[in-house]
């Protein structure tokens, strides 16, 4: 298939879906190679996003997605007659950014590292389609599990989860609600003597 051509399917089958779309999922309906289908998608992306146009696409994880620029939201809002979505609370970002760097994670350790009960942060994350449930721990009780979306992803601009900046282990260190929790995830990173 001719590239130009290629990049008119890709458009249409992305502004046709409004939701991502797995890159081996194109690679299927494509009928081409992986490796080829990736290259001509990072191409095509570029190529597209260079453009001063209303739409961008962007990667996640393993799947990409157009979207409407976030510049032009407020003209969006207001052709649509609706208020801008109401950002997220203090707490409801506190619940997130323990889940995003130790997913999948339980509720009561997300309690323990804020200190407060997160149940209605939680319900808040998982409306707004920033966390799902990831199955139970194998522990009494059987507590859920909570991770990430591609969502998260989106809306926090990351194509990965690799993108998040590294914690300081002396920063997790001061947190003093948890007792035995271990954050293995966290790179080690030497600190210097100075108090946070």
């Amino acid at each position: 298939m001719k590239k130009q051509t290629l990049y008119g399917v890709l458009e249409s089958i992305l502004f046709a879906m409004g939701t991502p779309v797995e890159i081996d999922k194109l690679s299927e309906v494509l009928l081409e190679d992986f490796g080829d289908v990736k290259n001509d998608i990072n191409e095509f992306v570029d190529i597209f996003n260079k453009e001063n146009r209303g739409l961008k696409i962007v990667r996640l994880d393993r799947s990409i997605q157009m979207v409407s620029r976030s510049e032009h939201h407020s003209y969006i809002a207001k052709m649509l007659e609706t208020k801008s979505q109401k950002g997220l609370s203090q707490s409801a970002l506190e619940a997130l950014s323990v889940i995003a760097y130790n997913q999948p994670v339980t509720k009561a350790m997300v309690d323990a590292v804020r200190g407060v009960d997160s149940y209605n942060s939680i319900v808040r994350l998982l409306e707004r389609e920033l966390i799902e449930q990831r199955g139970r721990l194998d522990a009494p009780g059987r507590p859920m599990l909570y991770g990430t979306t591609s969502e998260f992803l989106r809306v926090f601009g990351l194509e990965s989860l690799d993108e998040l900046p590294k914690l300081e282990r002396k920063l997790m260190d001061s947190i003093g609600h948890t007792d035995n929790l271990t954050f293995s995830d966290l790179e080690q990173e030497p600190t210097e003597e100075s108090d946070l």
